[in-house]
This record gives structure tokens, C-alpha cells and sequence, in this order.
């Protein structure tokens, strides 16, 4: 049968695994991550992340030098202010680069001389439109900067959480496998992370269209 999926290729599926060395947190919304966090530290993962984040993560007392702070990266420090650091090349390889067959991550990621993202934590709040939103206001509500974390994210060998919910499930998962997830678990997560482009492909393509010859932007739909 077309599409189906052998036994075998299950139990593959569930025996290969992801270890996760380094992860990128930037959700715009915070809610659960204290936990998260900590969680992460404790499995001896490297957690970068911005100083807006490291501010709001102290309230979880969780020590500032336990993360890396996105600006201290080699030649990033110079556009961090302008939110242009989630687009530089250290940011984007470490999570996009994809791997010769022959190589692997690791080595190719150390040619471009940058350690590898194996978990982005990215997600998004609705913009507020009403309709009195010109197309031009409902623009500039778009969070350009997550939504390119997010599309270098589609990686099959890179894990990517958007929903504040599965923090604690990914979690139990990490632990389970000392650090790492199933493959199984991976494609789980990134068909909801793919799903999650998708709206926002969506939300972008209706908040930039104009109704009644661009007076007003219509609503998006929620994530």
C-alpha cells in the first residue's frame, strides 16, 4: 500500500535518535518556560537565548551565566539591537546547514565554523487586528524575526517546540533517552512545527492583502 509504513521501519524510527547538544530558545510567548529551561540546564544542554529572556528567566532563578547570551556570539554583537542576529549566517547555518550524506552534521557544521542548533524553541502571539487595521499597520505586527528561526528550522535533523503545552512531553522524552529523542518523537514534532509554518504562511499572506482596495487587514486565524 502506497504511503504505508513497515514494522520495521517503526522500530527504526524509534531507535534512531536525536542528541540535542545545543538549543536556541526565543518564544515570544514565556509561559512555561522556567521549567523548560531548568530542565534543559540539568541535561547539560548549552541554552542560548536573548537578554530580554535571560531578564525573565532570573524570576525562575535561573542564574544569567547559565545561558549564552545571543549577542556574545562571535560577529553578531553589532546587529543584535536590530533583531537582525536571528538571521546571521552563525544563527542560520548552525540550524539549516544541511549534511552531506558522507559527513556528518557535526563535521559539516565545524567547516562553517559554527556548533550545531539541535533545538529551536520558537513560537507566537496573535496580532491584535481589528478593522480599523490599515494593511500597512497589520505589516508590521508580522514577527519576522521568529518566523525566520522557524522556516530555517525545517530541518529533519533539527527538533523545533512551538507549543508552550509540550514542554514538559519533551522533556520526559530527553530524559528518557540521557539527552537525546527517538526519530519517531522528532518527526512528531517538526509535522506540528510544519503545520505551524503553514498558518503562518497564511497569516502573512492576509495581513498584507488589503480589503476594499487596501483600507483594512483581515483577521488571521490563531496558530
Amino acid at each position: 500500500m502506497v504511503g504505508s509504513t513497515s514494522s520495521t521501519e517503526l522500530e527504526t524510527r524509534r531507535q534512531t535518535i536525536l542528541q540535542i547538544h545545543r538549543a536556541l530558545l526565543c518564544p515570544r510567548a514565556f509561559n512555561n518556560l522556567g521549567g523548560l529551561t531548568r530542565g534543559l540546564l540539568d541535561l547539560g544542554v548549552r541554552t542560548d537565548t536573548t537578554s530580554e529572556i535571560i531578564s525573565a528567566l532570573s524570576f525562575n532563578c535561573i542564574e544569567d551565566e547559565l545561558l549564552t547570551d545571543v549577542i556574545t556570539l562571535p560577529g553578531i554583537g553589532g546587529c543584535y539591537r536590530s533583531a537582525a542576529w536571528c538571521i546571521h549566517p552563525r544563527i542560520i547555518g548552525a540550524i539549516a546547514a544541511a549534511t552531506p550524506e558522507d559527513v556528518t552534521r557535526a563535521d559539516f557544521c565545524k567547516t562553517i565554523g559554527v556548533q550545531p542548533i539541535d533545538l529551536v524553541i520558537v513560537n507566537f502571539i496573535d496580532p491584535e487586528v481589528t478593522e480599523e487595521t490599515t494593511a500597512e499597520e497589520a505589516a508590521m505586527m508580522i514577527d519576522v524575526m521568529r518566523y525566520a528561526l522557524l522556516v530555517a528550522a525545517m530541518n529533519p535533523e533539527v527538533a523545533v517546540l512551538t507549543k508552550p503545552n509540550d514542554y514538559d512531553e519533551f522533556l520526559t522524552e530527553l530524559r528518557k533517552h540521557n539527552g537525546s529523542i527517538s526519530q519517531e518523537y522528532l518527526d512528531d514534532l517538526n509535522a506540528l512545527a510544519c503545520d505551524t509554518l503553514m498558518i503562518l504562511n497564511h497569516d502573512l499572506f492576509t495581513l498584507t492583502q488589503p480589503i476594499h482596495a487596501g483600507t483594512h487587514a483581515q483577521s488571521a486565524p490563531t496558530p
